[in-house]
C-alpha cells in the first residue's frame, strides 16, 4: 500500500471514529497513521492526525509526542500549537498549554478556537477577566461558535453573574438545539437565580435528550425540592439512584427530602449511604445530624454535627443543631457555645439568604430556650424585610 493510499484509508477511519459508537475506527487510524509515519518519518500530517485520534481516543501523553514532532516539523503552523495546548490543557498543564495558545495566536490571531482554548485555560488559572476577554473575542470571530457560548458561560457562572451566562446559554441552545451541556449548565444556572420552573424545564429536556442520565434526574429531583415537591423530586432520585447506584448525591438529596417529611428512617438509610459513597460532604453529616436530633439519638447527631463542623468550620446550621443536641442532653455551657457561634457566623456573612436568617433565628431561639438570653432582634429583621413569614416561622 501507498503513503497517499494508507493516508487517505487512515483519514476515513478517523472521520468514521468522530463519534462516539465507532471509536472502534480510531486504533485503525492509529495504526495506519503509524505505518505512513514508517514510510514518512517527517510527514507532519501524518504525526498529527495521530495526535488528534489519540486525544479523542483520551490518550493524552501519546497525543502530546505526535503534536510535539509535527510542531517540529511545521514550526509555524497555528493549528498545531492550539492542538499540543488543548493536549496540555486535559493533562492539567495550563501554563504550557497558555505558551502554545498564545504561540498559535501570534502566528494567526484570527483563529477563534486559540481564543476559545485558550479562555478555557485562564479560566482554570483563576484568571477570569483574561478569560471572559479571550472567549469574547472568539464571539466577536465566529458568531456562531457554539462552545465559546458555553465556555463564557461556565466563566460567569463561577464568577456569579448568572444572567449572563443564561443569555450566553441560550444563544448556544439557539445554535444547537440537541446541546445536552447547555441545557444542563443553564438548569443549574436557573437555580442558583431561583427560577426553578424553568429549570426544571431545561432538566427535562436534557433527560430526553439522554434518558439514562442519572445526573439530570438528580438536577430535578433537587429542583423539585426547592420547589417543595417532594414526591416529584423522590420519584427522580429514586430513577437516578436506579441508573447510577454510587451516585452520593441523589442518596443525599432523596434523604433530605425524607427528612422534609418526617420520614426518619428513610431519611437515615439514604444519608448513611450517601455517607458510605462520599465520606467528605459536611451537609450530608449535617443532615444525618439533624435526622438523629429527630430520633432523639443525640450522642450521634454530636459525632456526625462536629464531623460537619470539622468539614465545614462555617457552616452556621451545624453549630445550631449541635446546640440542640447539646442542649436537650444538659450540657447547657456546650449548647450556648454553638448557638452563639452559629450567630457570630451569621454576623460575618456578606450575601445573607433566607436559609442563613432561618438558621440564625433557630441560634437565637435556642437561647431563649436556655433561659439565656430573649432577644429576637434577627427574627424581627427578618420578618421587617420580608425574607421569612409568620407561617414560615411556625416551622421553624
Amino acid at each position: 500500500m501507498d503513503l497517499e493510499l494508507i493516508l487517505q484509508t487512515a483519514q476515513q477511519h478517523l472521520e468514521a471514529g468522530q463519534s462516539p459508537s465507532n471509536q472502534g475506527h480510531l486504533d485503525i487510524a492509529v495504526y495506519l497513521y503509524g505505518e505512513a509515519i514508517k514510510v514518512d518519518p517527517n510527514n507532519a500530517d501524518a504525526h498529527s492526525n495521530r495526535g488528534i485520534a489519540h486525544s479523542i481516543l483520551k490518550r493524552y501523553e501519546e497525543a502530546l509526542v505526535d503534536f510535539t514532532t509535527a510542531i517540529v516539523l511545521e514550526p509555524r503552523n497555528a493549528v498545531l500549537y492550539i492542538c499540543r495546548g488543548n493536549t496540555y490543557y486535559y493533562l492539567g498543564k495550563y501554563n504550557e498549554a497558555l505558551a502554545d495558545l498564545t504561540t498559535a495566536i501570534t502566528f494567526n490571531p484570527r483563529d477563534a478556537t486559540a481564543y476559545d482554548v485558550r479562555g478555557c485555560v485562564f479560566n482554570k488559572l483563576e484568571k477570569y477577566d483574561e478569560a471572559i476577554a479571550d472567549l469574547t473575542k472568539a464571539i466577536t470571530l465566529d458568531s456562531n461558535f457554539t462552545d465559546a457560548y458555553i465556555n463564557r458561560a461556565i466563566v460567569f457562572k463561577a464568577r456569579g453573574r448568572f444572567e449572563e451566562a443564561v443569555v450566553d446559554l441560550t444563544k448556544a441552545i439557539e445554535l444547537l438545539p440537541t446541546c445536552l451541556i447547555a441545557y444542563q449548565i443553564r438548569a443549574h444556572t436557573l437555580t442558583e437565580l431561583e427560577k426553578y420552573d424553568e429549570a426544571i424545564i431545561d432538566s427535562t429536556k436534557a433527560i430526553e435528550l439522554k434518558p439514562d442520565s442519572a445526573v439530570d434526574y438528580t438536577n430535578r429531583g433537587s429542583t423539585y425540592i426547592s420547589l417543595e415537591k417532594y414526591d416529584e423530586a423522590i420519584a427522580d432520585l429514586t430513577k437516578a439512584i436506579e441508573l447510577l447506584p454510587t451516585c452520593a448525591i441523589a442518596y443525599h438529596n432523596r434523604g433530605s427530602a425524607h427528612l422534609i417529611l418526617k420520614r426518619y428512617n428513610e431519611a437515615l438509610a439514604d444519608l448513611t449511604k450517601a455517607i458510605e459513597l462520599d465520606p467528605s460532604s459536611p451537609t450530608t453529616y449535617n443532615n444525618r445530624g439533624a435526622v438523629f436530633n429527630k430520633l432523639k439519638r443525640y450522642n450521634e447527631a454530636i459525632a456526625d454535627l462536629t464531623t460537619a463542623i470539622e468539614l465545614k468550620p462555617t457552616s452556621s446550621s451545624s453549630y445550631g443543631l449541635r446546640g440542640d443536641a447539646y442542649r436537650l442532653t444538659g450540657n447547657t455551657a456546650s449548647a450556648e457555645n454553638d448557638y452563639r457561634t452559629a450567630l457570630e457566623i451569621f454576623s460575618r456573612t456578606e450575601t445573607k439568604t433566607q436559609k442563613s436568617y432561618i438558621w440564625a433565628i433557630r441560634a437565637e431561639r435556642g437561647l431563649i430556650r436556655l433561659g439565656i438570653s430573649t432577644e429576637t432582634t434577627i427574627e424581627q429583621e427578618a420578618l421587617r424585610a420580608r425574607i421569612v413569614t409568620p407561617e414560615k416561622l411556625e416551622h421553624i
